[in-house]
């Protein structure tokens, strides 16, 4: 298995986002998604070292459907998944705010991909289940499955057709359910790239959540104490930001916070469910944080990175690249093109 570990200088002209950045077509819609899985039991508030708990369900979730604008046969049968963090929603990956720099989703259209974004259950307008009982890791992954089986063939809004190969794009929380996903079904997608996470065990008090409808009660109306988000734009640029100065736009961190959405107290409960090894897949994984990620990053150069290839012991290849002067939200930062110029050359190369 080839490996490698690379930092991104900040400086180099090559990673500037394409000069040709006409607005994609995309469609919007709520698909219905069918999932069967196996919970934890949290009536006690703890989590038990077993699921137990089978969960069935149809649910509403909202997907986001983009075509290329640049026709490139090699790359048009290709479909990048992409899945949001907590706090987040499908907005993480195709931003209103500077499109043309922040839109990941834009970036990729240029370059002859077509992107499925989900956003998970629990958030925007998908369906907003039990935060305990229904909305957990295990549940999500196999939510997310599903959607993965009917979208390579192409059973989704907008799409006239199967697609040959799926690429995986998680963030944070997406790319552990990702994880999941691979370590339990290898053959489900072909590649892997995962941004902002890292195995191990993450520490939830970095993550400052609060009940969503004392926030904001409007957005968040009617949803239960189990759904919390976070308290205010402090913390938001203390979890999700650099703390290097002026590696974002304020503008950036401000529509980041007025377009924040949730995460359930079932997902912080359960996360290290899908933190496990993937010994069967053996697609290419790629690992791409910030190196100012204090979530995911054990030190100042992310170097637990080159680590994360043990996990992956049948991959093709491993590859990990650090964004200097980038927080946990890599999409927000100035860095943003050279983030999205890094997984448009592993692909390239790899995927």
């Amino acid at each position: 298995m080839r490996s490698s570990l690379i930092t991104i200088p900040l400086s180099a002209a090559a990673f500037a986002a394409p000069a040709n950045f006409f607005t994609p077509h995309c469609v919007d819609s709520i698909a219905q998604i069918s999932a069967s899985g196996t919970n934890f039991d949290l009536s006690t508030s703890v989590s038990p070292a077993n699921t137990t708990v089978p969960v069935n369900g149809t649910y509403s979730i909202q997907l986001h459907f983009c075509k290329p604008t640049t026709p490139i046969p090699a790359r048009s049968k290709t479909l990048q998944v992409l899945v949001h963090g907590i706090g987040l929603n499908g907005g993480y990956w195709h931003s209103g705010f500077q499109p043309e720099k922040y839109s990941y989703v834009r970036y990729m259209a240029v370059l002859g991909f077509p992107t499925l974004t989900i956003t998970r259950l629990g958030y925007g307008n998908s369906s907003h289940p039990d935060p305990v009982s229904v909305v957990q890791a295990p549940y999500d992954v196999a939510i997310v499955s599903s959607i993965l089986k009917a979208a390579r063939e192409g059973h989704f809004a907008g799409a006239t057709s199967a697609f040959n190969r799926v690429v995986y794009v998680g963030h944070s929380y997406g790319s552990i359910i990702g994880n999941g996903v691979i370590a339990s079904q290898p053959k489900l997608v072909d590649a892997a790239v995962f941004t902002g996470y890292s195995h191990g065990k993450m520490d939830p008090s970095k993550i400052a959540l609060v009940p969503a409808a004392s926030v904001d009660p409007v957005q968040f109306a009617g949803l239960p104490d189990g759904y919390f988000t976070t308290p205010n734009i402090t913390s938001r640029a203390a979890t999700f930001f650099s703390s290097t100065s002026k590696s974002y736009d304020p503008k950036a961190l401000a529509f980041d916070y007025a377009h924040k959405d949730i995460a359930t107290v079932g997902e912080v409960m359960t996360t290290t469910y899908a933190v496990v090894p993937a010994p069967e897949f053996t697609g290419p994984v790629l690992a791409i944080n910030g190196a100012d990620d204090i979530l995911f990053c054990k030190d100042s150069t992310c170097s637990n990175l080159a680590g994360e290839k043990t996990f992956y012991p049948k991959a093709k290849s491993f590859d990990a690249v650090v964004i200097p002067s980038t927080g946990h939200s890599l999409n927000f930062h100035y860095s943003a093109p050279k983030t999205f110029f890094s997984i448009n050359s592993w692909l390239a190369h790899r995927g």
